[in-house]
Formats: structure tokens, C-alpha cells, sequence
């Protein structure tokens, strides 16, 4: 395997409705202490347009948003938005 050569693999939701998550009023946004290193990361629990519970881990840089991560909630992730919604 060539060490200078990445693949971008793509399991999870696409870049296009995980940044729509952002949009649900009831979304909930926590720090990822565990998971920053040099930078400040946050963890985003809200539903996208396409009504999936997502979970999108991203940084802030300046004024513009990096996404690092999506994937979709497990159940437990759901009942916390859940009960965040009353």
C-alpha cells in the first residue's frame, strides 16, 4: 500500500444532508474533548432533512464550519433528542 495515498471511503450519511442537520431547531451541540487535538471539536445530535437523527462531529475555524464526521444515532442518541424535544 502506497503511504502517500489516501481512500475516501463513505459509510454514512452524505457531506450534503449531515450539514442539514444543523437546521433542527432541536438540535443539541456538546464539546468532543476526547476526541480534539489542537483543535476544539464539538458533536452535533440533530435531525437532517431527510429526517435521520444524525450525529455530526465537526470544528469551527474562523467563521467557517469543518466537518469531520456523520453517522446516524444509535437509540440511545434518540431517546437524549428525544427527550430534549418534551
Amino acid at each position: 500500500m502506497d503511504g502517500g495515498r489516501t481512500t475516501d471511503v463513505r459509510v454514512g450519511p452524505a457531506e450534503g444532508e449531515a450539514v442539514t442537520a444543523f437546521g433542527d431547531p432541536f438540535g443539541q451541540i456538546a464539546d468532543d474533548p476526547r476526541h480534539s487535538t489542537g483543535e476544539e471539536r464539538f458533536v452535533l445530535l440533530g435531525q437532517s432533512d431527510q429526517e435521520r437523527l444524525l450525529v455530526v462531529m465537526f470544528s469551527e475555524r474562523g467563521a467557517a464550519v469543518r466537518l469531520i464526521s456523520a453517522r446516524k444515532a444509535t437509540p440511545r442518541e434518540r431517546r437524549r433528542h428525544e427527550e430534549a424535544k418534551g
